[in-house]
């Protein structure tokens, strides 16, 4: 492999036979599966417990992989795997960013211990940390973003689903696409490929970029054998490219390529043909110095009530002569349509595009139970009337209804 601009391997002195190794000091949490976020704890004024009641248990079994800690940011030669953070043993290996400790083992100098993953109780974008005994909620939880790399390189692949729609990297619309994370002063590689039968642009919202090419000149050059670490374009703000084409490219924050200062806050990063990015060909560069709070969600997009959703089948257009299917998006904490109008015998078909996410019935007619994004689930309505439901996650803030004609 040829030595490139963004190059986040060991140093060859590390390597194995391979040369491919990476250097855990440029990956999340040491690890190509670690996570940017981080989980920190507090105890409530005066180690106060408050109480719950039993019904609330039930949160601890929502846990999903996305919401584990990641493991500790450790020195690049360091790379043993971090013990689980549900065993105190892990704090011999020292701390990690921000000085705090792992497996639950007390900060002293912050008041802050990482969280028991087993007695988390997750409420929303909220967690809380139960006793041992599990009967009381002892300890506040909230997310932070990690130091990030100083060098990072992100895939982006740009397609589009049959029934679905426009998407990047398998997902659609801002809050569910890719959000990719650096800092003010981290060297980024993007490489760009565009798949399916379409053409698309890349942009991303106050950055410009070089695409890098071979150091070496003539016949040399095009082999790999050349580092790829010298520019061969102008700055460049947006790229066409086609089915089967793809591009890489090079950005350096605070190098001067920006075009806007300074680069903390989220990016908008998408495909400039309209109909594309309106049907969710979109995602988000995040700039994070580090340590600042990732509980809050970001912002999230949905289909624009002008254009055409890619939901799937729909009745046809003469309104047909037999039962039908009518798609409910589940999105940014809606229901889209709402209300939604159907005749007896006719069925609606629940689509989930966020996490943790039901259709439950007001009157416990039927119960899909909690799923994340890319869940379906159907009930057929045989009766007239009005059928109120809500997500049982959420509570009543986040309801909908049925209107059934004969």
């Amino acid at each position: 492999m040829a030595d490139q601009d963004v190059d986040i391997r060991l140093p060859q002195a590390q390597q194995d036979a391979t040369n491919a190794k990476l250097d855990p000091a440029f990956l999340p949490g040491g690890s190509p599966n670690g996570n940017p976020i981080d989980r920190r704890c507090f105890n409530f004024p005066g180690n106060v417990s408050i109480g719950l009641l039993p019904h609330q248990l039930e949160q601890l079994s929502r846990l999903v992989s996305s919401d584990r800690p990641p493991m500790p940011m450790g020195a690049a030669s360091d790379s043993a795997p971090a013990e689980s953070a549900d065993s105190t043993t892990s704090a011999k290996r020292g701390h990690g960013e921000h000085g705090v400790e792992h497996g639950g083992v007390h900060d002293r100098e912050q008041n802050v211990t990482r969280p028991v993953e087993s007695r988390l109780l997750h409420m929303g974008d909220f967690a809380f940390e139960l006793n041992e005994k599990l009967t009381a909620i002892s300890k506040f939880c909230f997310k932070t973003f990690r130091t990030p790399p100083s060098k990072a390189l992100y895939l982006q692949l740009y397609h589009e689903f049959a029934n679905i729609g426009m998407c990047v990297n398998g997902r659609k619309y801002l809050g569910n696409t890719p959000t990719v994370l650096a800092g003010p002063s981290s060297k980024m590689k993007f490489g760009v490929v565009g798949m399916g039968s379409m053409a698309h642009t890349f942009h991303i919202h106050g950055h410009r970029w070089l695409i890098p090419g071979p150091g070496a000149k003539g016949a040399a050059g095009l082999q790999f054998g050349s580092p790829v670490d010298t520019p061969v374009s102008q700055f460049e703000d947006t790229r066409i490219f086609g089915p089967a084409n793809s591009f890489s490219f090079t950005i350096e924050e605070g190098n001067g390529f920006m075009r806007a200062s300074p680069p903390i806050g989220e990016w908008h990063m998408h495909c400039h043909v309209l109909a594309h990015m309106m049907d969710g060909m979109m995602g988000s560069l995040l700039i994070v110095n580090g340590g600042e709070s990732a509980t809050f969600p970001l912002p999230s997009g949905q289909p624009c009530p002008t254009m055409p959703l890619n939901t799937g089948p729909q009745p046809p257009p003469d309104g047909g002569s037999g039962p039908k299917t009518i798609t409910v998006n589940i999105v940014d904490f809606q229901h889209n349509p709402d209300p939604v109008n159907i005749k007896v015998g006719d069925t609606v078909h629940w689509v989930w595009q966020g996490n943790q996410h039901s259709t439950t019935s007001d009157t416990n007619i039927w119960d899909s139970g909690v799923h994340n994004s890319g869940h379906t689930f159907d009930h057929t309505f045989n009766s007239a009337g009005n059928f109120p439901y809500h997500c049982s996650f959420h509570g009543p803030s986040m309801h909908g209804t049925v209107q059934v004609t004969t």
